[in-house]
């Protein structure tokens, strides 16, 4: 495969899966999104062109992996196969005989042995193996961690304050980029050397947050500990183990669940000293908010910390809410000389200087928002989403940046799924290689996606998502990102430019393009630095 041309072509005679597609007779919304379909009749000379299509339509399924994986795809699939195939089919996983090898093998469970049969059938890549299926319900983790300075500096006065009877919560606000977790881990690390049978909560919105939790946790103790403890995992699949000693990382939806029968959270407050609530400014989420008062109802000494990058306000009466809930204390970076830490943090080296390029765009029809939500609703996104001609003014400059710029990892945030599947497959259609990753991403794919965008191959690779790579995500290699889903919040935006924001000293690079698809239209975010400062001073006292 020649450099600038990574994209293999998926549309070689010699593979089953492209030869029975080819029999499909113009019906293909068992394979692909109705928007996906709309790029092949939007551009004639796939629309005409059987073999062109089917390379469209395994570029967008990740070279068919989706159609095997999917239900109703791979029922589709197995259906266009002739009487010879389907009874080699049936044999293959273990039908031996029947009157009806269609249904039959239609119907077969799916377990992993009968996929990697049909992937092998209709050569189709293997998917690999997910490491993050076999993750225990409990580790044990015998006991290098360092800290800058200024993450230092922070640490001691979040310790400060939680060695303070008299400041029962706090808040530790840093910037995307800046080491916040870090610094959180080596704070929990000391909490629990404090004292012994104790536990930590940890509390995240995504498994995503809570594994890198996890992961992030288990290289601070290995450093700092003072003795075997244990990690327990309570999201996703995980079961419930009643934590006695160290760091409980909980999902916050399984964890509420679990917290509806009162009695559990009457026993599971007992042994908690602190809760650590991850992206603070979800704790004011009525359900949540009822869920720590009643931890704190059950045991009064629990502290609560809050952690975030972007704690930026959403309205006053809910901003004033957050502030009073974490004590009116918030520590965050102070350095000499500098008004703005995030100015220190590109000066340093910490965080690239962010270089924002604007794309406007106007498509003649009103857009409007009916919603009284803090961000537009999925009618809005889905609307732009679906604007064919706005895919490809993004697509367009996608490529420009690969090609006039030299750019080697993009993240693409685009404003619905098909928007995603659309503008990743016409990329991969101009010799670029591309990536995407959204909520309807199987499991069993999402980390293999993430674990080759992040690889050192030295071809360009673009990564377009929606609803995924907001937070916890940390690929330093990135080198623009591109925000074609537009936000209101200002807690939103600053999450997805800082995506692109890690500097030399933390893997990084010196500056990162930042391009903003305007839609004239709509009001939005335009500066992470405005982000960051967009905190009402008077609602808390420094600490």
């Amino acid at each position: 495969m020649e450099k600038g041309s990574q994209v293999e072509k998926a549309s070689s005679n010699n593979r089953r899966i492209s030869t029975v597609l080819s029999r499909c007779t113009g019906d293909w919304s068992n394979f692909i999104s109705l928007t996906c379909w709309n790029v092949i009749r939007y551009r004639k000379e796939y629309y005409s062109n059987v073999d062109r299509i089917v390379e469209y339509v395994l570029m967008v399924t990740h070279d068919g992996q989706d159609i095997i994986l999917n239900k109703e795809s791979r029922r589709r699939l197995i259906q266009l196969l002739n009487n010879e195939e389907i009874l080699d089919l049936a044999d293959r996983v273990g039908i031996k005989k029947t009157e009806y090898p269609y249904k039959a093998v239609i119907y077969k469970k799916m377990d992993s042995s009968v996929r990697d049969v049909m992937l092998d059938y209709f050569d189709v890549p293997p998917i690999p193996d997910n490491d993050a299926d076999d993750l225990p319900n409990k580790e044990d983790i015998e006991a290098s961690y360092p800290l800058h300075d200024y993450q230092k500096d922070v640490l001691l006065r979040g310790l400060a304050l939680y060695d303070n009877p008299a400041n029962n919560n706090f808040m530790i606000h840093m910037p995307t980029g800046s080491g916040k977790t870090r610094v959180a881990m080596s704070l929990i690390s000391r909490i629990l050397i404090k004292s012994e049978n104790t536990v930590v909560l940890w509390l995240a919105y995504s498994e995503e947050l809570c594994e890198q939790a996890v992961s992030e946790f288990k290289k601070a103790w290995a450093h700092i500990g003072d003795r075997s403890i244990s990690v327990y995992r309570f999201y996703g699949d995980k079961e419930f183990i009643a934590p006695k000693d160290g760091l409980f990382v909980a999902g916050l939806s399984k964890l509420w669940n679990k917290a509806k029968d009162p009695t559990f959270i009457s026993h599971f407050s007992t042994n908690i000293s602190a809760v650590i609530f991850d992206e603070a400014h979800q704790s004011l989420a009525p359900t949540y908010y009822e869920m720590l008062q009643a931890l704190k109802l059950f045991n009064h000494k629990i502290r609560f910390i809050g952690l975030s990058a972007t704690p930026g306000r959403t309205d006053e009466l809910e901003y004033s809410q957050l502030s009073e809930f974490f004590g009116h204390n918030k520590v965050t970076l102070r350095i000499k000389g500098y008004d703005s830490p995030i100015r220190y943090l590109y000066d340093a080296g910490y965080l690239a200087k962010p270089v924002f390029h604007q794309v406007e765009y106007e498509s003649g029809e009103s857009v409007i928002d009916n919603t009284d939500e803090l961000d537009y609703g999925k009618q809005v996104l889905n609307k732009l989403g679906n604007d064919t001609k706005r895919n490809f003014v993004i697509i367009d400059e996608v490529i420009k940046y690969v090609k006039v710029y030299s750019h080697k990892r993009i993240v693409v945030f685009a404003a619905s799924v098909a928007s995603a599947e659309m503008i990743s497959a016409m990329i991969n259609l101009n010799g670029i290689k591309s990536l995407v990753l959204t909520s309807n991403t199987d499991k069993s794919l999402r980390t293999n996606i993430i674990d080759e965008f992040k690889s050192d191959v030295d071809y360009p690779i673009i990564l377009c998502n929606y609803g995924i790579l907001t937070t916890g995500f940390d690929v330093p290699k990135i080198t623009a990102a591109f925000i074609g889903r537009p936000t209101k919040s200002l807690i939103l935006y600053s999450q997805m430019v800082g995506r692109a924001l890690r500097g030399t000293r933390m893997g990084g690079t010196d500056t990162a393009d930042l391009v903003i698809v305007v839609d004239l239209d709509l009001p939005g975010s335009t500066s992470v630095i405005k982000a960051f400062e967009e905190w009402n001073n008077d609602e808390w006292t420094e600490q």
